[in-house]
């Protein structure tokens, strides 16, 4: 399956109010919270649990076993990729995401849900530009079975 984007915006973004997501944690069956508030330009996507701010940075990944667990010191955050995937598809860059609990609510098990609330809360142009990476050769990142192959293009394409 090929997904296709063309009119992916340069400007930061960010949620224009607040969007609430609850539900059960899929690893620990327990109540989870996520609030997703606005955020000021070149704020960039910031995880908060029990008052500790949680980058969305490679740098901060402590593990993906099974989901993907975002960390500082001893505070975690699990199961954050379907968050994630709806704020990146929704062109949102700026993000203050409150978290109540240990991972993400795993909702119906897609991004949907979350890209769905998301736009249906507004997205907000912020009017600045985004810093935008550009990749200049192909790049291959693989490990046993599995593995990503990105090109170069002038435009989005995510093919699995």
């Amino acid at each position: 399956m090929t997904l296709v984007s063309t009119a992916r915006s340069t400007t930061q973004k960010s949620v224009a109010s607040p969007c609430v997501f609850k539900g059960l944690g899929i690893h620990t069956g327990q109540d989870c919270t996520v609030t997703v508030q606005p955020a000021p330009v070149d704020h960039g996507l910031v995880f908060q649990s029990q008052g500790v701010r949680i980058p969305a940075l490679a740098d901060c990944v402590v593990r993906c076993d099974r989901s993907t667990m975002l960390g500082i010191g001893d505070q975690t955050i699990s199961t954050v990729e379907h968050l994630l995937a709806a704020l990146v598809g929704a062109g949102i860059a700026n993000a203050l995401i409150e978290v109540v609990g240990p991972e993400i609510p795993i909702l119906d098990g897609s991004a949907q849900p979350f890209f769905d609330g998301l736009v249906a809360g507004g997205v907000v142009d912020q009017q600045t530009e985004r810093e935008r990476m550009i990749l200049r050769r192909p790049i291959w990142v693989g490990e046993g079975n599995s593995g990503v192959l990105a090109l170069p293009s002038n435009e989005t394409i995510y093919q699995y």
